[in-house]
């Protein structure tokens, strides 16, 4: 059978602008008279089909409209692929769709025998979960997590949609609401875990990646999830990442040990003093597990600290407030044994140094616990 001839690209401009204005008199009007412009393409390699979900001047009807008229009356495909491996469920996710043009797109999905997949990822590998949270569109996300027992039942398990890359992504879209609803869906609480995304290389022919001869890895880490959210101030997102994840509680110490004036500047007390609740109690729990000898200094220095009146409101002070009944009985016999002149004795002694000391690898040297210059504690690496 003879190749047909390449569509007029003007003609094909022409289709593409009515589409994206919502003119579907226009567009029913130029596939009447030729169909395949259905399934052309525009000089950016986007479809009518991803066109009519990125029109940003066509309400969600127009572009279920349009998507009924490209699919019914000029027999477009479904799962072409367009710039960045996108295709018009994947792009309807990016742009932050309202959830019935995504249902739409569904229903259409179901009648083509399903091309679509909620495993399928752009270049990025990035999946329909991950591109929605990163949109900020609460509605489309709730819409897609509400899915979860019919049919997104298989995509969590992905990399394209796993939970941390979701979680990162909807921080970063800068909205908290949306952080603490995926946070709070019953999928997420306790599988967020840190993933790494091997860029592999694309098989255009069978949809799927394939192990390239040197592949790089990008890794999605809870730890960097919580430093984004707690400089964008997303205290409430923070604690909430903290109550489900033992590293994120130990990121959360180190975010505030480092950038304490960040948690000052809110406004909602109550972010500050659970956030500095987390990092107290995280501080006295790494000290108990990598130091117990140390604990009995720290006392003698908030002791020392409540006696002068000199930062009564310091850490120390409120961890032994906080701590857990197993150290408290530890160390309060010390409590009552408190000498200045031995707590000066101890620190100056090379002994206690010798015992006590830890190499920190920022800092490139021997320091007492919590003694170097970037104030953590040196034996914990993050």
């Amino acid at each position: 059978k003879p190749k047909p001839k390449p569509l007029d690209p003007a003609l094909v401009a022409g289709f593409h602008t009515s589409v994206l204005a919502g003119d579907i008199d226009g567009v029913n009007r130029q596939l009447s008279t030729t169909r395949r412009l259905a399934n052309s393409k525009d000089e950016q390699e986007r479809t009518p089909l991803m066109n009519a979900v990125r029109s940003d001047v066509a309400s969600a009807q127009t572009k279920i409209r349009l998507i009924d008229c490209l699919m019914q009356n000029g027999g477009a495909e479904i799962a072409t692929r367009g710039p960045d491996r996108c295709h018009v469920l994947l792009l309807a996710c990016k742009m932050g769709c309202e959830p019935k043009v995504i249902d739409c797109i569904l229903r259409w999905n179901r009648k083509r025998q399903n091309r679509l997949s909620w495993s399928h990822c752009n270049n990025e590998k990035d999946g329909p979960l991950v591109l929605a949270a990163r949109s900020g569109a609460l509605n489309l996300v709730s819409h897609l997590l509400s899915l979860a027992e019919s049919d997104t039942t298989d995509c969590y398990g992905e990399d394209s949609n796993s939970p941390v890359k979701v979680v990162e992504a909807a921080i970063k879209s800068g909205n908290e609401q949306l952080v603490l609803l995926v946070l709070g869906h019953e999928r997420f609480k306790g599988n967020i875990e840190d993933v790494s995304v091997v860029e592999d290389d694309y098989d255009s022919d069978s949809d799927d990646w394939y192990g390239a001869s040197s592949p790089t890895c990008r890794s999605i880490t809870v730890a960097s999830c919580v430093q984004e959210a707690y400089n964008r101030k997303m205290f409430k997102a923070v604690c909430k990442l903290a109550s489900q994840n033992r590293s994120a509680s130990v990121q959360v110490w180190l975010c505030w040990r480092k950038n304490k004036a960040i948690l000052l500047e809110s406004e909602r007390k109550d972010d500050i003093t659970q956030i500095n609740d987390i990092a107290v109690k995280c501080q006295g729990d790494l000290v108990h597990q990598y130091n117990p000898t140390l604990l009995p200094l720290l006392v003698a220095r908030s002791r020392y600290a409540a006696a002068t009146d000199d930062n009564v409101d310091e850490p120390l002070s409120q961890f032994l407030l906080h701590c857990d009944d197993n150290i408290f009985r530890h160390i309060a016999p010390y409590c009552f044994e408190f000498c200045r002149d031995k707590l000066q004795q101890d620190v100056e002694s090379d002994i206690y140094f010798k015992e006590n000391a830890e190499w920190c690898c920022d800092c490139e040297g021997w320091f007492l616990p919590y003694a170097c210059d970037c104030n953590r504690y040196c034996g914990y690496s993050s």
